[in-house]
């Protein structure tokens, strides 16, 4: 007989499973080659795991209404920065908050953005303050995430996100500020090679 915890966990997590993805990503190739990219992601529960033969593994997953929080930030062919997590999902009013306060101020002239292609990506706003900095913009094709590196990088820190099982906002903070650590200068460069950036 099935336990009915056991089929609550199921039906949870395939209702979370259909809630996750990356919202967006944004790009920078400086003048060096150093790319810069950026996204989002809704936080979810762990998917499965093992007790060993014949044990079935029941624990307590998220149901009802679950909290969405995005995820921004800069990859660097050396390191992750500009990180901002924000209550609740991603809009043009909110990326353009993030472009102008976080991207901006570590671009420099000559420097190219690239940004997904999402309607929240561009905005005036958006346009504006990227070449005020003296940046160059492009953006990537429609349905590209082979060509965005950052997919990988927050394909790991979901990972990560998810075997801390943080279940508060201040917790899921403070937890990826400490994750960020776990993004090696190698493992940066070997996700810009791995999306094309053969230059990295």
């Amino acid at each position: 007989m099935i336990d009915p915890e056991r089929i609550g966990a199921i039906i949870g997590e395939a209702l979370l499973a259909g809630a996750l993805g990356a919202l967006g990503a944004v790009a920078r190739l400086t003048s060096t080659g150093r790319p810069m990219l950026s996204g989002a992601f809704l936080l979810h529960t762990l998917a499965g795991g093992s007790l060993g033969t014949g044990a079935w593994l029941v624990a307590r997953v998220p149901h009802g209404h679950w909290k969405t929080m995005t995820f921004l930030a800069a990859l660097r062919s050396d390191r992750i920065e500009a990180p901002c997590v924000v209550d609740g999902p991603i809009n043009g009013v909110i990326f353009a908050a993030w472009v102008q306060q976080f991207l901006v101020p570590t671009l420099k002239p000559g420097d190219v953005v690239v940004l997904d292609n999402l309607g929240s990506h561009k905005g005036v706003a958006v346009r504006r303050a990227i070449r005020a900095a003296g940046a160059h913009l492009l953006f990537l094709p429609p349905y590209s995430p082979d060509l965005n590196p950052i997919e990988m990088m927050f394909a790991k820190l979901k990972t990560l996100l998810r075997k801390a099982d943080e279940r508060s906002i201040a917790a899921v903070w403070n937890r990826i500020g400490t994750l960020l650590g776990e993004f090696s200068p190698a493992e940066c460069a070997k996700y810009l090679k791995h999306a094309g950036y053969a230059s990295m």
